[in-house]
């Protein structure tokens, strides 16, 4: 029987169990690997066949990802420069009470 290695996220984190090539849980295996490599040696061990990893189709939207800087440019706007920070940041008020407070 072929099967595969398939991650599973959990509120403690990713863990792998087995599935057959029908997309079936195998409800005999353990199921509570924390790594892929960890299922796969469980099923060679246990003589079941491990299915290669399918290889994924390349996109048509990847060539639309490369976009020119020119469009770039339209798209976002240039943003105004922030405006120059005082020497003193504070206000009058709080200095002045401070200062009051030392004498």
């Amino acid at each position: 029987m072929k099967v595969k290695a398939s991650p599973i996220n959990t509120t403690a984190g990713t863990i792998f169990v087995l599935k057959t090539t029908e997309n079936r849980v195998l409800h005999n295996a353990p199921n509570k690997w924390k790594t892929k490599r960890g299922a796969e040696k469980w099923a060679a061990e246990n003589g079941l066949a491990v299915q290669p990893p399918t290889k994924r189709k390349p996109t048509k939207t990847a060539s639309a990802r490369t976009v020119s800087a020119a469009t770039v440019a339209k798209k976002c706007p240039a943003k105004k420069p922030a405006p120059a920070k005082t020497a003193s940041h504070r206000p009058a008020a709080k200095t002045a009470k401070k200062t009051a407070r030392k004498r």
